[in-house]
Formats: C-alpha cells, sequence, structure tokens
C-alpha cells in the first residue's frame, strides 16, 4: 500500500497543510504524509505514538487507514467526521471526545486579570496541592520533566495559590492551555475566564499566531466561556487507542 512523499518535522508539514490543527499539534519530531485534501501525522507523546489527521474528512480517513495499516502507532486523535468515514470493521474505539478551540485575537481585558501571574517552579507544589482539590484528573501536573512546559495562576488576598493553568510550547506544539482550576473556595468570581484571557493575551503578545485548548465534550457552560473569550470550536476531536495489529 503506497504512500505519498513522507514529511519530516513541523516545518515540512505546515509547507504541505498550514491548517490550524496541523500548526497546534505538529512538533518538530512529528513525520507524516499529505495528498489531495488530507494531512496525516504521528509523534511521540507520553512514550507513545499518536496518529492524527486534518483535511476533507474522506480524503483524512482514505490516507490515515493506509498510514496506520504501515506505522505502528498505539493511540489516535482525529477530528469526528473523519473517524465517521472510517470502514466500520476494524474502525478504533473511542476513548474520549473533546472540543478543541482556538483564537487568532486577543480578548478584551478583564477586572479580575489583576490578580493573574506566571508561577514560579518553586511554588510548583502549590499548583499541585490546588489541582488534587479543583481538577484530580488534570491531565498535566508541574512535575517538572516536561519542557516548554508554563505555568500560571491567581492568588488571593493573601497571596494563596487559588486558580492556575499550563500552556504548553513543548516542541513547536501549541500553545496549548490545560489543567485550568479554580479553588471551590474561589468559584463564581470570574477567575477561569481572567486566567484565560490573561494567559491568551500574553501568548500572543510573544508572538505566537494562535493559542489553543481542549475541553470535554457536554461542557456547555465552559464551551460559551471560551466562546466569549473570541475562541473557536472547530473540531470535536476523538481519541482512543488503535486496534492491535
Amino acid at each position: 500500500m503506497s504512500l505519498p512523499t513522507r514529511l519530516s518535522g513541523r516545518g515540512a508539514l505546515l509547507a504541505a497543510a498550514d491548517l490550524p490543527l496541523v500548526r497546534c499539534f505538529a512538533s518538530e519530531d512529528s513525520v507524516g504524509f499529505a495528498e489531495e485534501g488530507a494531512v496525516v501525522w504521528y509523534r511521540g507523546h507520553h512514550d507513545r505514538t499518536v496518529l492524527m489527521g486534518d483535511g476533507e474528512p474522506r480524503a483524512v480517513a482514505g490516507l490515515f487507514a493506509r498510514v496506520a495499516a504501515e506505522v505502528p502507532v498505539q493511540r489516535f486523535t482525529i477530528p469526528r467526521p473523519v473517524l465517521e468515514e472510517l470502514p466500520e470493521p476494524g474502525r478504533p474505539a473511542v476513548e474520549g471526545a473533546w472540543h478543541w478551540f482556538y483564537t487568532r485575537s486577543a480578548p478584551p481585558e478583564t477586572p479580575a486579570e489583576a490578580a493573574c501571574e506566571w508561577i514560579d517552579p518553586v511554588d510548583h507544589a502549590e499548583v499541585d496541592a490546588l489541582l488534587e482539590v479543583a481538577f484530580p484528573t488534570a491531565s498535566s501536573r508541574p512535575d517538572g520533566e516536561r519542557p516548554g512546559m508554563e505555568w500560571f495562576g491567581a492568588r488571593d488576598a493573601s497571596g494563596r495559590i487559588v486558580a492556575c493553568g499550563n500552556a504548553n510550547t513543548g516542541q513547536g506544539i501549541g500553545p496549548m492551555l490545560g489543567s485550568v482550576a479554580v479553588h471551590p473556595d474561589a468559584r463564581r468570581r470570574g477567575l477561569a475566564s481572567a486566567l484565560t484571557s490573561w494567559v491568551t493575551r500574553r501568548l500572543l503578545e510573544r508572538g505566537h499566531p494562535m493559542v489553543a485548548l481542549g475541553s470535554y465534550a457536554g461542557e456547555e457552560a465552559t464551551h460559551r466561556l471560551y466562546r466569549r473569550l473570541g475562541y473557536r470550536d472547530v473540531h470535536v476531536l476523538c481519541s482512543g487507542r488503535m486496534p492491535a495489529a
């Protein structure tokens, strides 16, 4: 089963298909393939290889299936319409679905942003303790082992960190925001909105062309918050484990 010319690295993939999803997730070590209407690539993530794709759903599904037959990958993350174009026998099972948002515009500033700041590594233990209370299933923690991961947060009047999140720019990814959490005692004060607005503006000011984030399907109140800040959810992404060969 023949594949198009192999594309190595983020630059080559963007040259072939400068799509928002590619710009967010194609890392420096990514390898991929592109043909009319489709781009598919794979990259390392948490000691696993993840296969991704974007473009016209039917074209992406065809290329995705061919790459999956030739390349040993453990995981996948693709737009739902692409998944639905894959043939039913052998279609990978979905373990999670989430809305992928991105923006290229700075949100308006809000008063609550006065409490927001970048969190110094010496305070990462406090961030970890906050996540344990506010978001124990967060996908990332401040363990200091992921280059390109910056943490930000908000403090209350006593100086305690009551809200946090991270921005991942490692290996050219993103920036992708994650693990945004607010302590139960500090909710309904607009801190989640303020944090997202504050860090989005800071990252765009650094020269990043876009900022992205993910939110689980069904979290409509959270989705409305991000849309109010100018984020667009152009994809519902489906993730899961690839079938054993």
